[in-house]
This record gives C-alpha cells, structure tokens and sequence, in this order.
C-alpha cells in the first residue's frame, strides 16, 4: 500500500480503501464516464493508472488545504467536494459532485493550493508523476484537463 506524503495523511485522516482488484484497464467503462476521461482511450492509459488507488474520505475531512503542498489530482467517484476560499469556516465557493476534480491546479502550476476542499467522498488518488505520464500519452486527457482549468478560471470571472 502507497504511503502518502505526511501532510496528506495528517490533513486527510483517511483509510485507503481497495474495492476492486481488477487492474484499470477492466475498470475503463467505471472512469470512462467521468468527463476527465471523455473521449480518452483508456486502455492506453490503463497501466498509468494501475498506480492510482481509491480512497475514501469522511465528512468534513481536508482533501487539500489552503497554502499547503500538494502532488494528487483527486477525482471525485462519489459524494461531494467543497471547495472555501480564505480559510477552513469560510463559505463554501464551490461544491463539486461526481467527476470532478480538484488539485490539478497545484499540480500544473507547481504552487501551493489555493482553497481549502473539504469532503465526504470517495476519490480517485491520480499522483502528479501519473498525472503528467498520463497527459503525456493522451492528448484527449489534456484536452479534457484544459477545460476543467479553464472553467473555473471562467466561474471565477463571473
């Protein structure tokens, strides 16, 4: 079982599940539905992915906390993620459901996270050496990433 990095464990308090043993690769109809996966051809990025593992976050758990590190694109397979700008008791901005992600901005940008994502959910644990492996392979992936990013930077301009 993948260690994660110490603030993560901190922060998250989570025990990492494993529902399925069947490499991703059998799993492409499950995350081929999600819109990050839109148009990809799965089984090219199946091995990629064998490294990803599913994890489960309780109520009101920090997947990601403001000004902290981060190195995990977290896609969302179910529940909901909330997302607060200027610290934990802030209002939530932003509540994602099934398939979305967070993360991948810190990831990209190589910066701190921006907000604060708070969870009751289970996610898809993509680290950012798979996450840049994969975009590397699949231009669908990045085109798919590039609209999730682009998105938000439009919400945010509203």
């Amino acid at each position: 079982m993948r260690q994660l990095p110490e603030l993560q464990r901190n922060i998250l308090g989570i025990r990492i599940e494993h529902p399925s043993t069947q490499p991703m690769i059998a799993l492409g109809g499950k995350y081929g539905d999600l819109d990050l996966f839109n148009g990809v051809d799965m089984p090219s990025i199946a091995e990629l992915l064998d490294a990803s593992e599913e994890i489960e976050i309780p109520k009101g758990h920090i997947v990601l906390e403001e000004g902290a590190f981060n190195d995990a694109l977290y896609l969302l397979l179910e529940g909901e993620l909330d997302v607060r700008l200027g610290g934990i008791n802030a209002a939530t901005l932003l509540t994602l459901g099934i398939g979305g992600c967070v993360g991948e901005l810190s990831i990209l940008s190589q910066l701190n996270v921006s907000a604060y994502v708070v969870a009751v959910a289970r996610l898809l644990d993509i680290r950012g050496s798979q996450l840049w492996s994969i975009t590397g392979t699949s231009h669908e992936l990045s085109r798919n990433l590039l609209k999730v990013l682009s998105g938000r930077v439009g919400d945010n301009n509203n």
